[in-house]
């Protein structure tokens, strides 16, 4: 079948137009109000555009394929895309359900005790460690990568004030 007969790839197309709509308006505002959809929009336009170009050769897609939500699971002992794929329970679904919960239950107690710096490396190298069973090197790369990124995104960037954690004395306010 042709790509362009496909409803993914029109619904991708309109996927990534809405980013790149951003990107090309947000390039005539003034410097400090264009920063917000320039880091929203270009890396969301570039997974977009992956996306996109995966309806015609959708084996870019490999490294990101993520089977922790998946419907299905692959069974085989090597892993490949040629093994059967059987279809999970509801109790198995649930499970990645819940799983995928206490890790965003986790993510908000760590910012809670410690803010978002310490919370954006362990969350991810944890993460990284216990379900992709990654190399200690790998963890904590990964872990400093991101914690990095987002602290030079908010931080550095935009200068918004990140929550501290109460352990380094920021204050609950008032509900």
């Amino acid at each position: 079948m042709s790509v362009f007969k496909r409803t993914s790839f029109w619904f991708s197309l309109l996927m990534l137009a809405i980013p790149v709509s951003f990107v090309i308006m947000a390039i005539s505002y003034p410097a400090k109000p264009q920063l917000f959809p320039l880091i929203i929009g270009i890396p969301t336009s570039l997974a977009g555009a992956i996306i996109l170009a995966s309806e015609k050769w959708p084996k870019l897609m490999k490294p990101f394929d993520v089977a922790d939500f998946s419907a299905k699971l692959r069974k085989g002992a090597d892993g490949n895309s040629g093994a059967e794929e059987v279809e999970l329970t509801d109790k198995q679904k649930a499970g990645r359900i819940m799983a995928a919960m206490g890790w965003m239950a986790s993510y908000i107690t760590i910012v809670f005790f410690v803010g978002f710096n310490p919370a954006n490396f362990l969350i991810p190298a944890l993460y990284i460690r216990v379900h992709a069973k990654s190399s200690w090197l790998k963890t904590i790369l990964m872990g400093v990568g991101t914690a990095v990124l987002m602290w030079a995104m908010f931080d550095l960037v935009m200068q918004a004030q990140m929550w501290k954690g109460i352990f380094f004395g920021e204050i609950m306010p008032q509900i």
